[in-house]
């Protein structure tokens, strides 16, 4: 009952937010009749196709409800630009009620439209793109010396990202040709849809180089068996709260926890880890790293981040996770947090270029 009122009243903050924001536009801009009744309408009912397209998305993937999202979403991502600057505006204007700025108004309006405009297209550009980012473990186990393996994650395969996004990952991959694969969850969006096409390029690549995968929270929005048989069909060693070995490198996958589950994870690495082999823990969050250094993790890789996935949310969501991106030290540990290589829901990928990091040991 407290979660459906706390929805309630966060789904009318977003329908007052998106009607205001609007407002201030088509105030400034002066936009006159019949249009400004239809801008002003479309700014109080466009949470409400938010809310739709989300749940069209959850019963269906037909090529309609598709392209009804993606362009949905490809809205939602302009429109919380175009919210943004529509708070600076508002301040702007509070402020101006006192120090009595000599502004043009209907300028400084479609400047900030421009702003949002170009936020957006920017974001959307670099969505398209795939760089590698490169670290290095040194003090590694000496079996690993002169390897390199390949982190993956949150690449969000649904409704929006499905086989040209995975013919370009796995071509990346292939081409860096690493030891092996890591891939940090969320390897699903969440809702259903039509597996067999993505999954046969995925297939590329595990008959040609041993794929490790552990779950993330996105699996769980969706019908995560079908999801988890789909990547075991495709040879995947998926890792549920279990691990597997790498020569006598131990590598251990749990599945999605969150912040305060410091207990149960303690209980699963005592079951699972063997109590000798140097080992690398596949955890989507970047969470419980003293609890993995106690069962002989030397190397934690993780995503969920998204670094923020774009601006600015990337500011938030350092605040949550300490480790929320890139590579750290702690103790006898190094955790890796990647960016991912797809998107969730919006895609956009402001100043926040999707990423495959290959880690190599000395």
């Amino acid at each position: 009952m407290t979660r459906i009122f706390f929805f309630i009243i966060a789904f009318a903050i977003l329908v007052l937010l998106s009607f205001c924001s609007v407002k201030i536009f088509t105030t400034l801009l002066k936009v006159s009749e019949p249009w400004l009744k239809y801008i002003n309408i479309f700014g109080f009912v466009f949470p409400f196709i938010i809310a739709l397209a989300m749940a069209i998305s959850r019963f269906s993937d037909g090529i309609l409800a598709r392209i009804f999202y993606t362009k949905i979403m490809l809205l939602t991502g302009i429109m919380f630009y175009v919210f943004i600057m529509a708070c600076i505006l508002g301040i702007v204007l509070i402020i101006d009620k006192f120090a009595h700025f000599d502004i043009n108004w209907f300028y400084l309006a479609k400047f900030a439209l421009i702003i949002a405009f170009s936020l957006s297209a920017i974001g959307l550009i670099q969505s398209f793109f795939l760089k590698t980012v490169t670290y290095t473990i040194k003090n590694s186990p000496e079996s690993l010396h002169g390897k390199k393996f390949v982190l993956l994650a949150d690449t969000h395969l649904g409704l929006i990202n499905q086989t040209k996004l995975s013919k370009r990952a796995v071509e990346k991959v292939l081409n860096i040709n690493p030891s092996a694969v890591l891939i940090a969850g969320d390897f699903f969006d969440g809702p259903d849809f039509a597996l067999e096409k993505s999954m046969n390029v995925w297939k590329k690549l595990s008959e040609k180089i041993p794929v490790f995968y552990a779950p993330g929270n996105h699996e769980e929005y969706g019908p995560y068996e079908k999801f988890i048989n789909s990547l075991k069909d495709s040879k995947f060693t998926v890792l549920e709260d279990e691990s597997t070995y790498f020569g006598n490198i131990q590598i251990m996958g749990l599945k999605y926890r969150t912040k305060g589950q410091e207990k149960e994870t303690e209980e699963v690495l005592s079951k699972i880890h063997d109590g000798k082999s140097p080992s690398i823990l596949i955890n989507h969050p970047p969470l419980f790293q003293e609890v993995a250094s106690n069962h002989g993790v030397f190397l934690e890789v993780s995503g969920h981040t998204h670094r923020g996935q774009f601006w600015p949310f990337g500011y938030i969501v350092k605040s949550i996770y300490k480790y929320f991106y890139g590579q750290y030290t702690i103790g006898n540990l190094t955790q890796i947090t990647t960016s991912g290589v797809g998107t969730a829901s919006v895609p956009f990928r402001t100043f926040n270029t999707p990423e495959i990091v290959v880690i190599y040991f000395e």
